[in-house]
């Protein structure tokens, strides 16, 4: 599978499964929840790139990294070769693996 995603600076490009748990932003990367150096909150908005290590963001990861950058939507390009516009919560599924991330590694 592959998706829009907020880039990790960590490991530019994966696709995090929901498994590494809510994104720390609102599904469009707006509204950034995490609360790094003094516990205070970002505010910001970070739409291609996960911020690496500042005030804030100190080399933390988005969570699951679905961004819907698309008119609310987020294009994801599935094995078989189709692709579809999702939601984001639909992808997360509270943090479900099914359907679309019940496999094994």
């Amino acid at each position: 599978m592959v998706a829009d995603v907020l880039q990790d600076p960590n490991v530019r490009g994966r696709l995090h499964k929901p498994s590494r748990g809510k994104m720390v932003t609102d599904p469009d990367g707006s509204n950034c929840s995490y609360r790094g150096c003094g516990g205070k909150r970002c505010g910001g908005k970070h739409v291609s790139m996960f911020p690496s290590s500042d005030t804030y963001h100190n080399y933390s990861s988005p969570g699951f990294n679905v961004i819907e950058r698309h008119n609310g939507v987020a294009n994801v390009g599935f094995a078989d070769g189709h692709v579809k516009a999702m939601k984001h919560a639909t992808l997360y599924n509270n943090g479900s693996k099914a359907p679309y991330f019940n496999y094994s590694e």
